[in-house]
């Protein structure tokens, strides 16, 4: 243990380093598998987790201070994976909640490896710098996520998936592309809120209309609507709010989109939402 107490803080960044990377796994594709979009991915982001783990163990043997303190966070974490364990144990067949299939990678071996993920982000990401760190990480990834999606589509020799009828990029089905892209979207408005300046606030913005962009690409219908409620509904907001922001007023920002957009998406509705997305469709 005199290994791990003597170099914890470069043990502490080097885990903090895998967990990043384990952020990299929608860039993973394994064209010569069978299931080359999913069971790739889920390998290389279980290796991930198995390796930082490895560390993350020796780090708290040798000094319990980086174990987490009891949180909301925490608890809500363990209920979630409380949940998850007893649907596999009470399910119609255990043996297959517990490894499930290549196709598929969602067994509770699985979802451990998530929980062990979350709670390791807990323990080690302990200031607003280190999570800055990890959110603005995954907001690029996201970027370069979305331009390779587009690649994949208009230009189908960039990649080996073939012609996309529908935006799905390296997820291979465009309603998992659509989940990434709305938390992508919420993502980038978090962290226009914790930027310091006002490019890099730009700069979020920016990368918050292009996840729309890319959900209403998608074609998914529950997420279009939700794209299309915020872009169409909420156009004039966005424009008033665009000018709070570069005023330095950014809490009116919010607040206005917040009450007035919640409206005017009330009033919108799924219909316009739909009829929204086929003028989007038209011109893409």
């Amino acid at each position: 243990m005199n290994f791990f107490i003597r170099y914890e803080k470069t043990i502490i960044r080097v885990i903090q380093g895998i967990l990043v990377t384990g952020l990299l796994t929608p860039f993973i594709v394994g064209t010569k598998h069978l299931f080359p979009f999913v069971f790739p991915k889920a390998l290389f982001f279980q290796f991930c987790v198995a390796a930082a783990f490895i560390l993350f163990i020796g780090i708290v043997i040798s000094n319990r201070r980086h174990t987490p303190k009891p949180s909301v966070l925490l608890v809500a974490l363990g209920i979630w994976g409380l949940s998850i364990v007893l649907a596999g144990v009470f399910g119609f067949n255990f043996i297959n909640s517990l490894w499930s299939k290549a196709e598929r990678m969602d067994s509770i071996w699985f979802y451990g490896h998530l929980f062990a993920f979350c709670f390791m982000l807990i323990s080690v990401f302990k200031t607003k710098e280190d999570w800055l760190f990890a959110l603005r990480s995954n907001g690029l990834v996201g970027v370069a996520v979305g331009l390779f999606a587009l690649a994949s589509k208009y230009m189908p020799s960039f990649s080996k998936f073939g012609d996309q009828a529908r935006l799905s990029g390296t997820f291979g089905n465009p309603s998992f592309l659509a989940t990434y892209f709305v938390i992508f979207v919420f993502l980038c408005f978090l962290l226009v809120q914790y930027a310091a300046k006002r490019n890099e606030k730009i700069w979020w913005l920016c990368c918050a209309v292009f996840g729309i962009v890319l959900v209403l690409l998608s074609g998914t219908r529950r997420f279009v609507c939700v794209g299309a409620t915020v872009m169409g509904a909420g156009c004039p907001d966005g424009c008033l709010a665009g000018l709070f922001v570069f005023i330095h007023s950014y809490p009116k920002a919010f607040g206005m989109a917040a009450g007035h957009g919640s409206v005017s998406s009330a009033a919108i509705g799924g219909m316009g939402a739909g009829e929204f997305y086929s003028c989007f469709q038209s011109v893409f």
